[in-house]
């Protein structure tokens, strides 16, 4: 292929075809290191990039009319196909600032960015992400290259964790979610504290989402109290569960709220004694009284469910 600029026809598709089909019945894999794809990623930047010099050197964003091309150069690129080398044009002047892959840019692929964060959300440790990495792609990481992907995410997570929140909310629900997690080589235990509110014109949000090592009253009260710090200055209605002292934490630091009991909770707590056969009816009859209009209509159902 020539070094002079790129054409269409230099672009052998057929050929390529054959050869990867051949590479394929070899064992060769598309992507990786000996993917059969590599070829064509290289052959479709530096045409790309050959396209961009020669607008380049035509539109007169060059600095002199005696500017042409003057050889290439060498860089490698990650992709999700492996590394590829190209070598990109350059001109006499230095003028020349290709868009498809700048001059410092290192890959051509973001996606192999969210698939690191995928694999690191999952609890995979950075030496089991650089092996994937490398058997899948045949891109060898290091853990600084990795650590600087997930603190881009990191950086992200904290400025919306921080943000400023408005001064009232009609209705706040807690609740805290608790998963098995892999951390350090070890599964364990966590507790994600969600905090979902709705304010005065109907807006819902989430409000903050918070790890924690259990679930407890002293870690809602904390919790609650970062809400306060980014500008909440009233609630009139928190739903809760039953964990014990949360009431008292939540009035600690919002005195004048309301605490309503979860009703899902509620009514899971009303079948803990209920055969399995029987909760199914004895859930629509709790319905017919929570879900209830008026008091005078809920204080009916709930009479006629006293007396079955």
């Amino acid at each position: 292929m020539s070094k002079k600029g790129r054409t269409e026809e230099e672009f052998d598709y057929n050929q390529f075809k054959q050869e990867a089909i051949k590479g394929l019945l070899h064992g060769k894999t598309l992507l990786g290191e000996q993917g059969v794809l590599k070829g064509l990623i290289k052959d479709l930047v530096e045409g790309a990039l050959d396209g961009e010099m020669d607008v380049h050197l035509k539109t007169g964003k060059s600095q002199g009319i005696s500017n042409r091309r003057n050889g290439h150069t060498q860089k490698k690129l990650r992709s999700q196909a492996g590394e590829v080398q190209i070598d990109p044009p350059r001109d006499r002047e230095g003028s020349f600032q290709p868009l498809l892959i700048k001059k410092w840019d290192r890959s051509i692929d973001t996606g192999l960015d969210n698939q690191i964060l995928e694999l690191y959300s999952l609890g995979n440790s950075y030496e089991d992400i650089q092996g994937h990495i490398l058997r899948m792609y045949g891109v060898e990481l290091s853990k600084g290259q990795l650590s600087a992907i997930t603190d881009r995410v990191w950086s992200k997570v904290t400025t919306w964790q921080q943000r400023p929140l408005r001064s009232f909310y009609i209705v706040v629900f807690l609740d805290a979610i608790h998963f098995k997690v892999r951390e350090d080589g070890q599964v364990k235990s966590k507790a994600v504290y969600t905090v979902y509110g709705t304010d005065a014109q109907g807006n819902r949000d989430v409000l903050s989402i918070k790890v924690g090592q259990s679930e407890g009253a002293k870690e809602w009260g904390r919790v609650l109290e970062s809400l306060k710090d980014r500008g909440v200055e009233d609630v009139l209605f928190f739903a809760i569960d039953g964990l014990t002292g949360f009431k008292e934490a939540i009035l600690e630091v919002f005195p004048e709220s309301t605490i309503q009991r979860c009703i899902v909770h509620m009514v899971r707590s009303s079948l803990r004694f209920v055969d399995d056969v029987d909760a199914r009816l004895m859930v629509k009859d709790l319905k017919a009284i929570y879900t209830a209009d008026e008091e005078a209509q809920g204080l009916t159902a709930l009479a006629s469910f006293e007396q079955k």
